[in-house]
């Protein structure tokens, strides 16, 4: 194992771009499964259920409340039922038969690892399907909102795995995540269903909410200085430095404080609405640069 050191002034510089990685691999296992096959609306039964299906509280992943009907678990992509030509293997559902075809549901938690952004979606779907990430919808794939039971979509194209828009700019976390969705019939009297997915991201050196950090915010009586005022080469050796188990290279300026925790901001930031550390504030017109490092584990090869 290699450390390394990340430094960053404001924001990352001078990360070389990373390939993307599976992060749900196609005919996964640890599915779990709502096939209804009496043709009733589970929010008959169940209120909340379409606010709360997609975003449940499930082993260690941490959701909402949910209290609608069982989910069936240990289910393995592919899924499918009346014969999807793209799949093949996986789970077999039963067929509802005509006029009981509605919506299907299905969820999967899994470890996020490093966590993950710039993410990619390649989804079959038979019909279509809504696509949600950690309870917040990520894609759509031939069908518009509202996702409700009776939802149809357009037809769907059961031959190819299909590259869908990803909605905004969401991340998996590091630690546990929970993937979900709703696939739709394009009809009540469609006669089969199936889908299967792949989703990839570019792993994250510095993560949301990722500790470890330190920080140097140079105030001094409520006014900010530049610290190179007091340490002639601060601005060849505060980045280098050595930190942890990271050994870098001499450096005698100003203390960084350490074992901070991101994300980090003062005076309101659009994107960060709730600063795990706040950052004192420079009194107006002082304000200059804020300077962070972090220890991170490069593996054994980089």
């Amino acid at each position: 194992m290699r450390t390394y050191l990340l430094s960053v002034i404001l924001s990352l510089t001078g990360l070389e771009t990373l390939t993307a990685d599976t992060v749900v691999n196609k005919g996964s296992a640890g599915w779990s499964y709502l096939h209804v096959t009496d043709g009733v609306d589970p929010a008959i039964a169940d209120l909340d259920f379409n606010s709360t299906w997609f975003n449940p509280s499930i082993g260690a992943y941490s959701g909402v409340s949910y209290n609608g009907l069982p989910f069936t678990t240990g289910g393995s992509t592919p899924f499918e039922y009346g014969g999807v030509t793209g799949i093949t293997g996986g789970t077999e559902l039963a067929n509802p038969g005509t006029g009981k075809d509605r919506t299907t549901y299905f969820y999967k938690v899994f470890d996020g690892g490093p966590g993950f952004s710039d993410l990619q979606l390649s989804l079959l779907a038979d019909d279509g399907a809504f696509v949600y990430l950690n309870g917040v919808l990520i894609a759509r794939d031939g069908v518009t909102d509202p996702d409700t039971f009776s939802k149809t979509s357009s037809l769907g194209d059961e031959n190819n795995y299909d590259d869908i828009a990803i909605i905004g700019n969401p991340v998996v976390r590091p630690g546990w995540n929970l993937i979900a969705l709703s696939v739709h019939q394009t009809s009540t009297g469609s006669s089969d269903l199936g889908f299967d997915l792949e989703l990839n991201g570019t792993p994250m050196l510095g993560s949301t909410f990722s500790g470890g950090w330190a920080m140097l915010s140079p105030i001094t009586s409520g006014n900010g200085y530049d610290p190179a005022t007091g340490d002639a080469d601060f601005n060849t050796t505060w980045h280098s430095q050595s930190l942890g188990s990271y050994s870098g290279g001499s450096y005698d300026g100003p203390a960084f404080t350490t074992g901070l925790t991101g994300p980090f901001a003062y005076g309101g930031v659009d994107g960060i609405t709730a600063p795990f550390t706040a950052i004192p504030q420079p009194s107006s017109g002082t304000r200059g640069s804020a300077y962070f490092l972090k220890e991170i584990d490069g593996g054994v090869d980089g």
